[in-house]
This record gives structure tokens, C-alpha cells and sequence, in this order.
């Protein structure tokens, strides 16, 4: 079952190094329109830098229709389909996978030629996640999950209005994929 749920977040290191502070959010469905290919402004070659693990670099090719990711011992390649979803609500893009009828994914955004990845999650310093998250979504259940590290996971309906409030308690998790060169 782990691999299921890194498989949800395998869009590139950082975002499995952000598991290890929280715990995503799990959806009825993705938000807003699923586009039929990654937009242009996105595609190229990326590489993001482990702070932490300053020997430990991933790079992400985002194709127009494909994520891949090269780590020292691991390729991996995303295609979009029905459980992989590139989608677009307003001015916002996201990328949502499914895993047991449930999503959850990232805001995708841009700055300069880089791309900003920001993991839809609550962290760990949330005392009572259940209470913030009906801030901002009308229905929330907390589910116990033996099968977790967390021991309980978050259904939420999406709302993307709420969504893109939820976006500012988050600011602190986005990371960078510097584009280089191919």
C-alpha cells in the first residue's frame, strides 16, 4: 500500500520528502477542467536539488503528455489518462493522480522559466486538521487507516474555491524545478 501512496506523489523527490512532515488530502475528484496535454509553457527539463541531501538531485522531464523522473537508482514515467490528470480551474494548474477512488495532487505554477510545485497536504503542525479543513470544503471526513503512517487519512469534496483559499496555508511547502538545458 505504500508503494500505492508514494505513486500519488512520485511527480518528483521533493514531494516525497514533504510526506515525511505531512499527510495529503484525499478528494472525490480532481479540480477544475483536465486538459488533454501539458501546456507548452511547462514542457522541458528540469532538475530539483535536495537541500537537505545536497548530493541528491532529481531530474523531470514534463513532456506534452508525460512526467518524467530520473533519481540515482530510479526512472519513473507518468503518462496523463484517466488516473493521471493534468487539469486547470481559472488561472490555476494542477496535477492530480487516483488511487482507490480517491485524489490528490499538487498546484502547478510558474515562475520565470521554473516551475513551483506546491503538495496539496496538512502538515504535521496542523493540532486539528479536521476543524481547518471545514474552513474552506463543505463535506470532510477523517477515516482511520491502519495501513498509513498517519494512521488516518482526510476525504474531502472538492471545492475549488476553497481549494484556492486552502492554497495560502501551503506556502511554506512549494519547492522549485529549475529548468536547464537539454
Amino acid at each position: 500500500m505504500k508503494m500505492k501512496i508514494q505513486k500519488t506523489y512520485l511527480l518528483c523527490l521533493a514531494a516525497l520528502l514533504t510526506m515525511a512532515a505531512c499527510q495529503p488530502l484525499r478528494f472525490d475528484r480532481f479540480p477544475g477542467e483536465a486538459q488533454q496535454e501539458i501546456p507548452e509553457t511547462y514542457r522541458g527539463k528540469y532538475v530539483f536539488y535536495n537541500k537537505d541531501l545536497l548530493a541528491d538531485t532529481t531530474t523531470v522531464y514534463i513532456g506534452k503528455n508525460s512526467f518524467t523522473q530520473i533519481q540515482k537508482d530510479n526512472t519513473r514515467i507518468d503518462f496523463l489518462d484517466e488516473q493521471h490528470v493534468f487539469s486547470a480551474y481559472k488561472q490555476q494548474s494542477f496535477y492530480f493522480s487516483q488511487e482507490n477512488e480517491r485524489w490528490s495532487g499538487f498546484f502547478i505554477g510558474k515562475s520565470g522559466d521554473d516551475v513551483i510545485v506546491t503538495p496539496i497536504i496538512i502538515t504535521k503542525d496542523n493540532k486539528n486538521p479536521e476543524r481547518t479543513l471545514r474552513k474552506y470544503f463543505p463535506d470532510v471526513r477523517m477515516v482511520e487507516d491502519t495501513g498509513r503512517l498517519e494512521k488516518q487519512s482526510y476525504y474531502v469534496r472538492m471545492d475549488e474555491e476553497g481549494l484556492m483559499k486552502y492554497r495560502k496555508k501551503l506556502k511554506k511547502q512549494k519547492f522549485l524545478l529549475k529548468k536547464v538545458p537539454y
